[in-house]
């Protein structure tokens, strides 16, 4: 990873990939499966939801929810390249209302995911992406 900035406090979880050039700032939950574009910068007390894909370049400075496909300046949606590639594709109904509009999902296989970062966008006291 070329001239990728990684701090002590960051948290990666598992199958997290951080492509060249990015930037963690401080304390920053990067949730399992995710996916961080070239280049993008990551504000501190930031989470990152399991199985998103951040667009190159991006600066982050809200919480992105689960499964969510983010580009800076458009609204966020569904990641079908990872609910596809993890074998998800039976709850993209679920996944596609809580990407959009935040209703928890009731399949427990993609709830958990849900709550996890539910509990740690709450306490990192930062906004969400909408």
């Amino acid at each position: 990873m070329q001239s990728v900035h990684i701090p002590h406090d960051a948290i990666l979880h598992d199958n997290v990939v951080v492509t060249p050039m990015c930037v963690f700032g401080g304390i920053v939950n990067v949730l399992k499966g995710a996916n961080i574009g070239m280049g993008s910068s990551v504000h501190q007390f930031s989470v990152i939801g399991h199985f998103s894909m951040i667009a190159m370049g991006s600066a982050l400075v809200k919480n992105v929810r689960p499964f969510t496909l983010y580009v800076a300046g458009k609204k966020p949606k569904v990641n079908v390249y990872a609910v596809k590639k993890y074998d998800l594709m039976d709850y993209l109904d679920e996944i596609t209302i809580y990407v959009t509009e935040g209703k928890m999902p009731v399949s427990e296989k993609i709830v958990v995911y849900c709550e996890e970062f539910e509990k740690l966008h709450s306490e990192s006291k930062r906004s969400l992406y909408q």
